[in-house]
């Protein structure tokens, strides 16, 4: 993506080249078996794969913000429990999800860039959870130096994970997790039957996302023409809840949308909207 679009467009396309093997396939795995983790086994993790994350990490479009990899976690800056499941850590390393809000793409752009740095941690068989609340944002801000315009968004534990299940279990899981959801007909209110491969196969894996508390602030509608394909992503209505940005919910839907078009052989990139759409993903 040239620097010149940076401000008004988003794609991952340039990361794809950024770790080893690293396949669209890969990531959209990663997507599908990526859950929630809170509890980590003490041994830090390798530092090629910490070292590989935040090579991944610098690779980001500078208007989505930034993800900076804390190796060694010696500070316990998680607060309270995290969505009724219970306290998180104490982990080893940690994920800080900084948002640019100097005419960036605010908490869309750090939701859309953390979740990509989530699903390689994820590929990677490391474990994360994205935390927007429970967290202490003094000791988080201390880890790592602010610049003007900046703030800790939200922040996530890093680590192998407790419980490793095998990728049976967890693929079970998946499917159990995926049932507790919004089906794809919740999500796109204009209807899906005629939609493109490509975009049916974004939504389903767009529903997997993690939100606040698994709210799903996310709708989707398809907009074709001369031009070509659209999928839009809009907040399901303006109210905000929980104090974390619905931007920052439909940012990591959007790094699920693009990961299952690319991976279904779609090229694109995301275009930046105003008002209740939140951007659109077109399609080329």
């Amino acid at each position: 993506m040239a620097a010149e679009d940076g401000a008004a467009r988003l794609s991952l396309e340039i990361l794809q080249t950024a770790a080893e093997g690293l396949g669209w396939k890969e990531w959209y795995r990663a997507a599908e078996e990526r859950h929630s983790i809170r509890t980590f086994l003490q041994d830090q993790p390798e530092e090629t794969l910490l070292r590989g994350l935040q090579e991944l990490a610098e690779r980001l479009p500078a208007s989505a913000g930034r993800v900076e990899v804390i190796p060694r976690l010696d500070v316990d800056i998680f607060t309270a429990i995290v969505g009724g499941y219970g306290k998180v850590g104490p982990a080893p390393s940690a994920l800080l999800f900084v948002e640019e809000n100097g005419g960036g793409w605010g908490p869309t752009g750090i939701g859309y860039a953390g979740e990509a740095v989530v699903l390689e941690a994820t590929r990677l068989g490391l474990g994360t959870c994205w935390v927007g609340g429970f967290f202490d944002p003094a000791l988080a801000a201390g880890l790592l130096e602010l610049r003007d315009g900046e703030r800790i968004a939200a922040v996530s534990p890093l680590g192998i994970p407790k419980a490793r299940r095998s990728l049976g279990e967890r693929a079970l899981k998946a499917m159990a997790r995926s049932h507790k959801r919004k089906t794809a007909g919740e999500l796109t209110p204009a209807g899906i039957d005629d939609w493109p491969d490509w975009a049916r196969t974004a939504v389903e894996l767009a529903r997997l996302a993690p939100s606040a508390v698994n709210r799903q602030p996310w709708r989707f509608f398809l907009e074709s023409g001369a031009a070509g394909e659209r999928l839009v992503v809009r907040v399901d209505e303006p109210k905000e809840t929980y104090r974390i940005p619905k931007r920052l919910d439909c940012g990591i839907a959007m790094a699920h949308v693009e990961v299952a078009a690319r991976a279904a052989g779609k090229q694109g990139y995301w275009e930046r909207r105003t008002g209740e759409d939140v951007a659109a993903f077109v399609a080329y």
